[in-house]
């Protein structure tokens, strides 16, 4: 099975300017969530190659001061590619240019064999949701918090007693091993395998079918855990496609650091 190369790319926008441009197009919700204008952004310059998934990084100083903000993807194209559709971009968006700071452009072509038994630190910002059908049916599906689907499926009592990153690793944990590339180390007989890092509840902007910018309210989770390769293309779909839904709006981007003592 032959697999196709993919890129990481980092760029480092310019936030103040996204935001100006993102707000004159009417992209902002009444939350501020950035990740519509960012993939507004990104499809205007990079059209079909833009990154999916992708995510921004919010780095620290060595003083623990918050540092200028770092997006990462994941592309098909090379650098020349990318660069060449930002040129043909018309007047209304040549602006973005500049706010996306595409003169600092960075690319690192990923790895297309993977070594089945190695093991990789992972982390991954998802949305944690599980879709159900709604009052009507398939037609009015909708978006779930996995650890509130998973209470309401255990009964009265069932957020008091039940532990939120358990759930979220859960359905971390199956997703991976979904895929039949990795196996998350822990997630056996009974153990979660990957920890909750950080959780808040978002507002995302999205348009709906009227093509209107409404916002979505749900979690939002960083998760981080190791893992260990199973099988070298799957593994590679995986990265490529990310894991849950938002992968066009900054989740599911899985980040690897290689594991140095196989734990």
């Amino acid at each position: 099975m032959m697999t196709a190369p993919f890129h990481m790319l980092r760029l480092q926008p310019d936030m103040p300017g996204l935001v100006r441009w993102a707000h004159a197009r009417s992209l902002v919700g009444r939350s501020g969530d950035l990740s519509y204008a960012l993939h507004a952004a990104l499809a205007a310059a990079f059209g079909d190659d833009a990154p999916k998934p992708f995510r921004l990084v919010e780095k620290q100083t060595d003083t623990g001061a918050a540092g200028a903000p770092m997006l990462l993807g994941y592309s098909n194209a090379d650098r020349q590619k990318l660069l060449a559709h930002a040129k043909s971009m018309d007047r209304d968006q040549a602006d973005l240019a500049k706010i996306l700071c595409l003169d600092g452009l960075a690319l690192k072509a990923m790895p297309e064999r993977w070594a089945v038994g190695a093991r990789y630190h992972f982390e991954v910002r998802v949305r944690p949701i599980v879709r159900t059908d709604g009052d009507t049916g398939r037609k009015s599906v909708r978006e779930r918090d996995a650890f509130l689907h998973a209470c309401d499926q255990m009964g009265d009592g069932a957020a008091d007693r039940v532990d939120r990153g358990v759930i979220y690793a859960d359905w971390l944990s199956s997703r991976i091993e979904k895929s039949g590339g990795a196996h998350v180390i822990g997630a056996e007989q009974g153990r979660a395998g990957c920890t909750l890092a950080a959780f808040q509840r978002l507002r995302i902007a999205r348009k709906n079918s009227a093509r209107t910018l409404h916002e979505i309210e749900g979690p939002d989770a960083i998760m981080t855990g190791l893992l260990e390769v199973t099988n070298s293309d799957r593994f590679h779909d995986l990265l490529r496609r990310g894991i849950g839904r938002h992968r066009a709006f900054g989740y599911g981007m899985v980040l690897l650091k290689p594991s140095t003592n196989g734990g």
